[in-house]
């Protein structure tokens, strides 16, 4: 078997969006992919994402966040920034794909619901491993 592709989900605080995104890309991955949360500020996660991370069959010890200064990026293939802060602190942090997803940070601002975040990163994460044929 060959190496698992390597994904760093990073947020400001990794309160919400990083583990959840962490959760999903594991659980869609299969063992093909390993996901990591980190956060330029970790905080403790909300209650409503434990619930949703415990839904999708992941123990919350698994997506819990580092700080992003104690992560070597170069050991991720890919590094995913969901928040503006996040994408402005990795944009210029050596030769790995940099995306940035901080709209879906809006998107779930603007209808302030956890359930429109988890379909809309479980939507991306999908069609992204699908389209470098991990899936």
């Amino acid at each position: 078997m060959s190496k698992p592709y390597q994904i760093l989900f990073i947020s400001e605080h990794a309160a919400q969006r990083a583990p959840l995104a962490t959760a999903i890309a594991n659980k869609i991955g299969q063992g093909r992919v390993v996901a990591k949360a980190a956060g330029i500020d970790p905080q403790p996660l909300e209650t409503d994402v434990i619930t949703a991370i415990k839904h999708l069959d992941t123990e919350v010890s698994e997506v819990l966040a580092d700080a992003v200064g104690s992560l070597n990026l170069d050991d991720f293939d890919i590094v995913i920034a969901l928040c503006e802060r996040s994408a402005e602190l990795v944009l210029d942090s050596g030769n790995r794909e940099i995306v940035r997803w901080d709209e879906a940070h809006q998107l779930a601002k603007h209808h302030g619901s956890l359930k429109t975040l988890e379909i809309e990163l479980y939507e991306r994460i999908q069609l992204m491993l699908i389209a470098k044929h991990i899936l």
